[in-house]
């Protein structure tokens, strides 16, 4: 591997897992009920006493657990779909969010998830990041005031700079230094934010994480763009920071992100600029409204005059240097990765630039595959639909893709692409009754951890086309 720490895990303590098997026989016709208890300690705990407090739990009524459950999910709108594989999907992907948030514990004031409940991941029992909080924009429409907390684990956390790390946890403080930066996650905190507030309208939630917004918008445009051009790159350790960490086709064949000027990063920056310009209309500081909307769109203007080319009609990284597509060989940065529609998702490429991604969206060599867009062209050499960032679909950025769509009118678009990813995803639900991290766009597969949070997105998809439908 080309950066062997992409692999490091900066987590001090990791769980060991002590499990045992019990096999059950059923004869035809019976039933039996089951109840499996889970206990969790520090070493130092005394084991004894954990053993007898999860032996009690075999007691233990659970009517008011199940009257609490029937009362949080009668808030789940219903879906206006008749397909009875897409309720199925839509229902377990709610049972799922559900399943990886936890109460408030150890560091944290309030309620928190875990990227995943496998027991053997340990990395996806660390603590939340901004990428696995999308799905809070579904997660919301069941719970809203546990959404709403699980952003404040974020602002708790905040440090005085505004500064906001990797993962935030209540069992974790995680530090992750890379030549001199702090590493954080893609920037999509003001977003997620206003969105959640949206749907929750909660002016409280509003005030409060407006001001953490800022503080981590200013802590991250002042030490993400090195050379003072407008224009952000990748800082810390930037492959983690990115998302895609890993099996990119530029960063393992081309460069480290920092190298570039990010176009990624700067669609997400545009974002977070309007996002905070409507949370400032929506709390009465219009200066301060028109101060984002002009930072939003000199960003905008930047990223259509720099990462554009019209030779391929698509957006790439360009070399931070001099600007162009070239970094160690000629044109070695244009490489059609899912990045490059995300000035689409971003509301700034131009009707006529958003006609010419579609030639390439919809170019069924490339990105238009079976079950969904991948995350690399399927005719690059690097691609593999069963690899990491160069190739399989990623629930949550098929999401963007399908934003993307709606927004420039391609409704028609948008629903085959929601029913592509949904199909694999119902078909693995029904193999092994998981939903996973991510899926192949050329047959049905999932890999590699299950019980995965951010899959829960597939619920704002299902739920956005289904109002298309009803217009």
């Amino acid at each position: 591997m080309k950066y062997p720490d992409q692999n490091k895990t900066y987590v001090k303590d990791l769980a060991r897992v002590i499990a045992t098997q019990k096999s059950i026989k059923l004869n035809k016709g019976q039933s039996k009920h089951i109840r499996i208890m889970r206990g969790f300690a520090k070493d130092e705990a005394d084991l004894q006493k954990i053993s007898k407090q999860a032996q009690s739990l075999m007691n233990e009524k659970l009517d008011k657990y199940l009257t609490a459950n029937e009362k949080l999910f009668s808030n789940i709108p219903p879906l206006q779909m008749d397909d009875p594989d897409l309720q199925m999907l839509y229902y377990s992907a709610f049972n799922l969010m559900r399943q990886v948030m936890l109460p408030a514990e150890e560091k944290s004031s309030y309620n928190y998830y875990v990227f995943s409940r496998e027991p053997i991941w340990g990395w996806g029992h660390g603590g939340q990041v901004f990428h696995e909080s999308l799905t809070m924009f579904a997660y919301a429409l069941m719970d809203p005031i546990s959404a709403m907390n699980s952003q404040r684990v974020y602002s708790e956390r905040q440090y005085e700079n505004g500064y906001i790390n990797y993962r935030t946890g209540s069992f974790l403080d995680e530090i992750i230094e890379h030549d001199g930066d702090l590493t954080s996650s893609a920037p999509w905190y003001a977003w997620q934010n206003w969105e959640i507030y949206k749907i929750t309208k909660d002016k409280d939630f509003l005030k409060e994480m407006y001001e953490s917004s800022k503080k981590f918008y200013n802590f991250y445009v002042s030490n993400r763009d090195k050379d003072n051009d407008g224009l952000c790159e990748w800082g810390g350790h930037g492959v983690l920071e990115c998302v895609r960490d890993g099996l990119v086709a530029v960063w393992t064949e081309v460069g480290w992100p920092a190298n570039f000027e990010a176009v990624d990063l700067n669609c997400m920056l545009v974002k977070e600029e309007n996002s905070l310009a409507d949370m400032a209309k929506e709390l009465g500081y219009e200066d301060e409204a028109k101060n984002w909307k002009l930072k939003a769109e000199t960003r905008a203007e930047l990223i259509n005059k720099t990462f554009w080319d019209d030779q391929t009609g698509f957006y790439y990284q360009v070399d931070k240097k001099d600007h162009d597509f070239t970094f160690k060989n000629e044109n070695d940065l244009k490489r059609q990765e899912i990045i490059g529609f995300l000035p689409m998702w971003a509301g700034i490429a131009s009707k006529e630039r958003a006609a010419i991604l579609m030639k390439t969206l919809t170019d069924t060599s490339k990105f238009w595959r079976k079950y969904g867009v991948p995350s690399l062209a399927a005719d690059d050499s690097y691609y593999n639909d069963k690899g990491y960032w160069n190739g399989p679909v990623w629930v949550e950025w098929d999401y963007f893709i399908m934003d993307a769509l709606i927004q420039y009118g391609y409704k028609d678009e948008a629903k085959e692409l929601v029913k592509r990813v949904a199909a694999n995803m119902v078909a693995q639900l029904k193999k092994d009754h998981n939903l996973w991290e991510f899926y192949s766009p050329d047959e049905q597969w999932a890999g590699y951890h299950k019980t995965y949070i951010w899959a829960g997105i597939i619920n704002r998809m299902l739920i956005d086309v289904a109002k298309l439908t009803d217009k």
